[in-house]
């Protein structure tokens, strides 16, 4: 047991997880002693009392161990109290943590949404601005050719016109 103990001291980690388990499975706790102990001096006082245990004059001893009892009784209800307290608190804590939770896991989840439709918003815009800049350069050099050919009918009607006006003189 010394080796082992050794062992464990210069591993901290496994010395604090052979600590939680010998507290799960060897440890007794104050409160449970006290009331182990105070069952069995209640099944001593009953079989007294219903005459299965010979009567004896009360001791010293009779006297320190009922003094104990009560004294017991009253550390249990003494230390109840800040173990409801902690008991109390570790729910408040408990159901404010799973509260947090629930926060950051309903913020991802409209995070997520968000960027999405911002993200097909975007590729909406884009998709239109492309298809927009398409119908504007199609309307653009349709009008284009027709200014050239209304450009070369202009230039033709101007020439014609000048051969009109030499033929004449």
């Amino acid at each position: 047991m010394a080796a082992l103990l050794q062992r464990l001291c210069r591993e901290p980690e496994r010395m604090r997880e052979a600590g939680a388990r010998a507290m799960d499975e060897i440890y007794i706790s104050w409160d449970e002693s006290v009331k182990a102990a105070y069952a069995r001096y209640e099944e001593l006082i009953a079989l007294k009392e219903s005459g299965v245990l010979p009567a004896h004059r009360p001791t010293v001893s009779d006297e320190l161990l009922r003094a104990a009892g009560a004294l017991a009784k009253g550390t249990e209800m003494v230390f109840s109290v800040p173990k409801s307290i902690y008991m109390g608190t570790e729910r408040a804590l408990d159901a404010s943590r799973r509260g947090i939770i629930h926060g950051v896991e309903t913020l991802h989840h409209g995070t997520e949404q968000l960027y999405r439709h911002t993200e097909e918003a975007w590729d909406s815009f884009r998709e239109g601005m492309l298809e927009n800049a398409r119908e504007a350069w199609e309307e653009l050099s349709e009008a284009g050719e027709n200014a050239a050919f209304t450009v070369r009918g202009l230039k033709d009607g101007a020439k014609e016109r000048l051969r009109q006006i030499r033929d004449k003189r």
